[in-house]
């Protein structure tokens, strides 16, 4: 693995926007917006399209919040794991 891909290169990348503005993109933007998406057209499938418009701004409301949850989980991972990578590479 290059230096340039190594997970602790590539969480720095991260951390360099913030954790309010990772929480945004990754967590409201890359997966609420998405979620919300897929679980509207399965449940229109499921049941019907006649309720995909209500479902939808149910869905664009609820999932992007709980993508704030989300977000932040993975902030917190990312940042576990990137200090057990360098408290392991600081071993070597």
């Amino acid at each position: 693995m290059s230096a340039a891909n190594s997970p602790t290169n590539r969480f720095e990348n991260l951390r360099a926007l913030g954790r309010r503005k990772f929480i945004g993109i990754y967590g409201m933007l890359g997966w609420g917006v998405p979620t919300a998406l897929l679980f509207t057209l399965s449940m229109a499938a499921a049941e019907g399209f006649r309720q995909f418009v209500p479902t939808l701004e149910v869905s664009l409301f609820i999932f992007p919040v709980a993508g704030i949850f989300w977000g932040a989980a993975m902030w917190e991972v990312c940042d576990w794991i990137s200090g057990r990578v360098l408290s392991a590479t600081a071993a070597e």
